[in-house]
């Protein structure tokens, strides 16, 4: 089963030029090679060292393929020369055949006097095509995300025709833990993107699981508007798009409540990538998520509000009983992560129930995910923290865990 994908482009802006100091080669440019009909953005370098010098895709598969200047590409202001490696993945193109991993395409363009043409050859190999471009005329002229130049590969005029929304795939999946069934839902972008985004949603009609299920689909949404802005963060710099995956899955499947495991993974253009691996627990009741933390008495957990106004936020801290349950449970015989608790250990610890007990796992900094464990403390030595509203809570969670199976 497929069903498309809205994508809401932005509002068209005044059209405009690039910078007055910038090459007349520099912009984005739509035409042909050979017979293929493509798109390609061409800028100077960002920054020194730099060698990409813009990016292109074909009409017919709208997957970037990188370009990097031979040479200084602003030496001369109407003429530059690319080269293209092609990776193994790539679709093919004007060739109309599958590249080899190291097939080297060369290209050599020109602008017209009036800079609003774009004209030259593709070769690779012994085989040569001839290109004509023509400008195309790009939004409001804008600074890069550093504010510092003005990037024709972030815009719209290049990026909204490969922002097509995708499909999403529905497949009925089993929970292995329970035997419980639920609907995988996943973004096919058809080799657009580079991207995992999955989510699902229950196999339920009543007014609580659909609830649940609109915010599954509204996290689809926001994951796909995530990925194009993640997208064109990347290609005005690498001449790729950006890395981009994220995925929800179940834990526990109830009646009323359910536990939700969320992992992402991205790169953006930062100085590393980014992780994440976190769960919710829902009252599907209440259609909320609820933090297993509010569960404890004082003396297990006690929260603060912290700032001011719109800045203001709540911190919790753990009490020295659990601090000290947990400290003999993680980090395991690992030298590594010992040094990861002497340096501060966890942000934060993460906590769901599960029919054995509490689940707790650290959140920790980036250069120490690979310390990234769950640890479960049993009820019986959970359940003294708890307040009464708490223990009412797990009882009737505990109740529901020992229960057949929600579909």
């Amino acid at each position: 089963m497929s069903l498309s994908l809205a994508h809401t482009s932005p509002q068209a802006q005044t059209p405009g030029q690039p910078p007055a100091d910038a090459p007349m080669w520099s912009g984005v440019w739509q035409g042909t090679v050979g017979r293929a009909d493509m798109r390609l953005c061409l800028q100077a370098q960002q920054e020194p060292g730099e060698d990409v010098a813009g990016t292109y895709y074909y009409s017919r598969y709208l997957r970037l393929i990188p370009l990097s200047a031979a040479g200084d590409p602003t030496a001369d202001g109407r003429k530059v020369v690319l080269h293209e490696l092609m990776p193994s993945k790539a679709k093919p193109g004007a060739g109309q055949k599958t590249p080899t991993k190291d097939e080297t395409v060369v290209w050599q363009l020109q602008a017209s006097a009036d800079g609003e043409g774009l004209a030259g050859t593709w070769r690779s190999n012994a085989k040569s095509l001839p290109v004509q471009l023509s400008r195309v005329r790009l939004e409001k002229p804008k600074n890069g995300a550093d504010g510092s130049l003005f990037s024709p590969c972030e815009s719209d005029a290049f990026n909204l025709p490969r922002e097509k929304p995708a499909k999403v795939v529905s497949t009925e999946v089993k929970l292995k833990a329970t035997g419980a069934t639920y609907q995988r839902l996943t973004l096919d972008f058809e080799g657009r993107q580079d991207a995992r985004i999955q989510h699902f949603e229950l196999l339920r009609t009543d007014a609580a699981a659909q609830k649940f299920n609109a915010r599954q689909r509204q996290a689809l949404q926001s994951d796909q508007s995530a990925l194009f802005e993640c997208g064109r963060a990347v290609i005005a710099r690498w001449g790729l798009g950006g890395d981009y995956n994220t995925m929800s899955e179940p834990v526990f499947m109830g009646q009323r409540w359910l536990v939700v495991k969320r992992q992402s993974d991205d790169y953006c253009g930062g100085a590393h990538p980014n992780a994440y691996v976190g769960y919710e627990t829902w009252n599907l009741e209440a259609g909320q998520v609820v933090d297993p933390w509010t569960w404890f008495n004082a003396k297990a957990a006690r929260f603060k509000w912290e700032g001011s106004g719109q800045s203001r936020y709540q911190t919790m801290t753990m009490g020295p009983m659990v601090r000290q349950a947990l400290a003999k449970v993680w980090p395991r015989e690992d030298e590594e992560c010992a040094d990861v608790v002497e340096e501060g250990g966890a942000f934060s610890w993460d906590a769901y129930p599960s029919a054995k007990g509490m689940v707790f796992m650290p959140q920790l900094p980036h250069g120490a995910m690979a310390c990234q464990e769950e640890v479960t403390l049993p009820w019986a030595q959970v359940l003294p923290w708890l307040s009464p509203s708490g223990r009412k809570t797990v009882d009737a969670l505990r109740q529901e865990f020992s229960e057949p199976p929600a579909r």
